[in-house]
């Protein structure tokens, strides 16, 4: 079931996303709304790939299937209408840049390209090239690549504490081995659009699906008579109700919500939360992408975890959730448009 409020950070991180590309001196953090997607990519598809029973070689081919079938036609369709306009509209020599780029992008290897060809992603922004923006796609079809394969070691474990800590483990080791190669052997390129160096985004996002099992269930079974059922406030109680026989007398059981005095608490941290990846996306200005790229990540995965259980009219609102479902649309199509 789709979540208003995954859908109102997705909002965010487009249009973090899109004022950097409009300004990118004056919005300069906002191309962090990429990150937010990768961590909530990781947590989507980890959520998709644990209802499976089984993860063997046909759950595998219908999970690409699906995500074959969200993403391509859309990205197939840019690049056919840049494929046609670019010759119509720009000089031999940027055509020849145009062709080079876009032999990477078919495959979605874009991000590959910007580190083997040691690219600086903010000198791109100002020449503009066409299909700047699809680095992010290469990294996510990655991802895909390699998640049935960790999801798989993790299903080892019967428990999602095992799940957390085997992802935990896997996120832990990741940071160290990211850490020596991006700051003491690698380019900017290299650690800016690398699968290894944004790995720990999106497996932040898979650690937070598993806590949501291990917060607890907001749900308990209580067994009682109807009597006792009316007198309960209506908001606690949930739909589904069952008979239970007890010697020749049967019960109403009926699933009662358990209402957390901490709700409150949730929701002003979510509203603060937010506000700060606000501020970080869209008014900072900083020298450095590490810290706010470290605040980011934890803000997008604090707030799916506290949306889980307490959503924000900030984030859920229709506004943002129209935006979050157009959010690839407009991602695909937006940077394009700006150099067109």
């Amino acid at each position: 079931q789709k979540r208003n409020d995954i859908q109102g950070l997705r909002a965010i991180a487009i249009v973090g996303v899109l004022l950097f590309h409009l300004a990118p001196k004056k919005y300069a953090n906002g191309f962090l709304g990429v990150d937010t997607f990768f961590v909530l990519s990781g947590y989507l598809i980890s959520s998709i790939l644990s209802k499976e029973a089984i993860l063997d070689c046909s759950v595998i081919t219908q999970f690409y299937t699906r995500r074959f079938k969200r993403i391509v036609p859309l990205y197939a369709i840019m690049l056919a209408v840049l494929t046609v306009l670019t010759p119509l509209i720009f000089i031999p020599s940027d055509l020849l840049y145009f062709m080079n780029d876009l032999k990477w992008a078919l495959p979605f290897t874009g991000n590959m390209q910007n580190v083997l060809e040691k690219h600086d992603y903010w000198s791109d922004v100002f020449n503009s090239p066409l299909l700047l923006h699809g680095w992010s796609l290469g990294v996510e079809i990655q991802f895909y690549l390699v998640l049935p394969f960790i999801m798989t070691v993790a299903r080892l474990g019967q428990t999602s504490q095992f799940r957390v800590l085997t992802f935990a483990i896997v996120y832990r080791r990741m940071q160290i081995a990211v850490s020596y190669i991006v700051h003491f052997f690698s380019s900017s390129s290299f650690s800016f659009g690398h699968l290894l160096a944004r790995l720990w985004q999106f497996l932040t996002g898979s650690i937070i699906f598993e806590l949501e099992s291990v917060v607890g269930n907001r749900f308990r079974t209580v067994c009682m008579p109807y009597t006792v059922v009316q007198q309960r406030d209506p908001r606690e109680i949930a739909i589904t109700q069952c008979k239970e026989n007890r010697g020749d007398h049967p019960i109403n059981c009926f699933i009662i919500f358990q209402r957390k005095i901490y709700y409150p608490i949730v929701r002003i941290w979510s509203y603060s939360v937010t506000f700060c990846l606000l501020w970080i996306l869209i008014a900072s200005k900083t020298n450095t992408s590490i810290i706010p790229r470290l605040i980011v990540t934890a803000a997008t995965g604090a707030l799916i975890l506290t949306g889980k259980f307490a959503q924000i009219r900030l984030l859920s609102n229709s506004v943002m959730s129209y935006l979050g479902d157009i959010s690839y649309l407009v991602y695909l199509s937006h940077w394009p448009i700006i150099v067109l």
